[in-house]
């Protein structure tokens, strides 16, 4: 299953209090888990400080990617249940997910690096706690992301690797600017979450977000570039005022036909006003890189260049 991007930010944008209990259930089970470990023994400082790590565990898709991207396969010793990028991450043993972290997985891989976001930056401190190095790395904006190369080739002893992918990724943000100057900007919204079968429950991408960033360089513009959060909840007639040239809809992981991607546009069509709705340019995205902060966002450059050029 691939999350939302939405889905994946619920957990800063809006105060979800089943998710928030099962969150705090988590961390007392690893707190309970971490004191029956008490006698077990616990990882060196300071054979940590001088040696490269080589069981790393990675509680981030997008830092698993990263970590395959710079050569490092047998050093990845465990992964989410959604790292399913490469091919060789699907084949690591599992540790569940943010709401479902089996710590004692986790614990049972000894790790001497384990990778996590600023999401889990609760469960990084206790591990910090245990005696086990950590590594957060952000990944909201197409920056942090190229940043988390870098700080993830330090820590892994591939800075050489690190920098030649960050100036790969730099370079695509850029020729994309360089070849999307000229034209005119053309205005988009890009909706990451609706309630199924109709046009309610509407999340779109906002500021801040790596999707504005990467469709500003494409010669887009985001219409919701304005809102004070991530991903906003507008209302329809919001929409219509601001009246994007092309929407993309993001259906991530979804193995949708012919007749679902119809379906799914059809919902639209209650806002046939919109210039987006009247000349056909709904996109429907299901590749599961769309939400993967990672070395594959320059394939997501390519996607929203498509859409630009699609509609000038």
């Amino acid at each position: 299953m691939i999350t939302s991007p939405v889905r994946r930010h619920n957990r800063q944008i809006r105060f979800n209090p089943g998710r928030a209990l099962a969150a705090l259930i988590a961390l007392c089970a690893l707190a309970a888990f971490s004191a029956s470990c008490s006698r077990a023994p616990k990882p060196d400082p300071a054979a940590r400080d001088t040696n490269l790590p080589s069981r790393i565990v990675s509680l981030s898709p997008g830092a698993t990617e990263i970590l395959f991207a710079l050569g490092l396969d047998s050093e990845v010793a465990g992964v989410t249940n959604y790292c399913n990028y490469p091919p060789a991450a699907a084949a690591k043993p599992r540790v569940g997910g943010l709401y479902d972290l089996n710590f004692e997985a986790l614990i049972s891989l000894n790790p001497d690096l384990v990778i996590l976001t600023p999401a889990t930056s609760d469960i990084a401190k206790e591990l910090d706690r245990m005696g086990y190095r950590t590594l957060i790395t952000p990944n909201d904006t197409f920056n942090d992301v190229v940043a988390s190369v870098i700080s993830i080739g330090a820590a892994v002893g591939r800075t050489e690797e690190a920098a030649a992918l960050a100036d790969k990724m730099t370079s695509a943000l850029e020729d994309a600017r360089a070849a999307s100057a000229s034209g005119p900007p053309v205005s988009v919204m890009i909706v990451v979450d609706r309630s199924p079968g109709s046009l309610q429950g509407l999340y779109v991408a906002g500021k801040g977000s790596y999707f504005t960033e990467l469709v500003d360089a494409s010669g887009g513009k985001n219409i919701f570039d304005d809102s004070t959060i991530y991903y906003p909840q507008p209302s329809l007639e919001e929409i219509i005022s601001r009246n994007p040239d092309a929407i993309i809809e993001t259906r991530l992981g979804e193995n949708l036909s012919e007749s679902d991607i119809r379906r799914i546009v059809s919902d639209w069509k209650a806002l046939g006003d919109v210039d987006a709705v009247k000349n056909n340019r709904i996109h429907i995205w299901t590749e599961d890189y769309v939400a993967r902060p990672g070395p594959r966002l320059v394939l997501l450059i390519d996607k929203f260049r498509r859409v630009v050029e699609d509609a000038r």
